[in-house]
């Protein structure tokens, strides 16, 4: 059973267990729906939800802040991730945005998995739902699309590749 607890104070980092740390891999953190990183104290809040997050393990090659994220097949569910989805799938999470750099092997973080988030678009945004751009990047679905992780939360219309938007995760149930 997982426990839930804020993990504001974790958000942006990297290493946040202890490499002896594992039991906590997988566990849940619910953060408030805020962008942190500046003047000190100072955060924007965007809204009175939260983000759900998993506390989890890089098992591959470098991840970039904000791309799509895969957990590892069959002994990864929810505690380790390799890589990105391969186009058009499903989202199992996303890399804590506010990361600076990469996150190395081994590194464990945030994964964003359920509530808003922000995302990077590839190419220009214009379903209702999000699935994976096989790059780490995000694409727009129809309705109905198998692999929906998500829905945009903002008028995207105007996003191209490479530009963020914010989303609605809803990757750990992703139909």
């Amino acid at each position: 059973m997982s426990t839930f607890l804020s993990g504001d104070q974790l958000r942006g980092q990297t290493n946040i267990v202890d490499p002896e740390g594992d039991l906590k891999l997988g566990e849940i953190v619910l953060l408030a729906d805020e962008k942190t990183g500046q003047a000190p104290g100072h955060k924007t809040r965007y809204s009175s939800m939260h983000t759900v997050a998993r506390i989890v393990k890089n098992a591959g090659s470098a991840l970039t802040p904000g791309h799509a994220a895969s957990y590892v097949a069959n002994t990864g569910y929810g505690t380790q991730v390799s890589g990105n989805p391969a186009d058009a799938a499903a989202i199992d999470g996303i890399v804590d945005p506010e990361i600076t750099g990469t996150v190395a092997t081994g590194d464990t973080f945030l994964l964003f998995v359920g509530g808003p988030a922000t995302v990077i678009a590839s190419g220009n945004i214009a379903g209702p739902y999000i699935v994976s751009a096989g790059s780490g990047k995000v694409k727009t679905a129809a309705i109905g699309t198998a692999g929906r992780s998500g829905r945009v939360l903002e008028d995207a219309s105007s996003k191209t590749d490479g530009q963020t938007f914010r989303a609605y995760l809803h990757c750990d149930v992703a139909n």
